[in-house]
């Protein structure tokens, strides 16, 4: 019995991990889907994306982020960096060591540079 918790107290340092906070940042065009629901997506300048919906147009984007070797802890926080006069909301979805930031464009213009997320893993 004291050998098996003299190992389990040795092995603890192993595998105990801390979360941290960490932010990654990617360009507005690097989207890992992207469909256009009745707006135009073009490319813009240094690697941004310009978003256009008129009417009733909904654009969605989904940018794809690693949080490398350890899983994603709570939920994270993503938004885009963006320049314009339209309707943009973020959300952020995280399963083990993938997160999925979604932004939605209507009912006006706007240039996306770029994205970034925070998250604890």
């Amino acid at each position: 019995m004291l050998a098996t918790l003299v190992l389990a107290l040795s092995a603890a340092p192993a595998f105990a991990h801390t979360a941290t906070l960490h932010t990654k940042m990617a360009s507005g065009s690097s989207t890992s889907s992207r469909q256009s629901g009745g707006c135009s997506i073009t490319a813009g300048s240094h690697d941004s994306l310009a978003v256009s919906c008129q009417g009733r147009g909904k654009a969605t984007l989904v940018y794809t982020f690693s949080s490398g070797r350890h899983p994603v802890h709570g939920q994270p926080m993503g938004w885009p960096y963006a320049v314009g006069w339209a309707h943009v909301d973020a959300s952020t979805t995280a399963t083990g060591h993938t997160i999925h930031l979604t932004i939605t464009v209507s009912h006006g213009t706007v240039t996306i540079s770029s994205v970034s997320v925070s998250y604890y893993a």
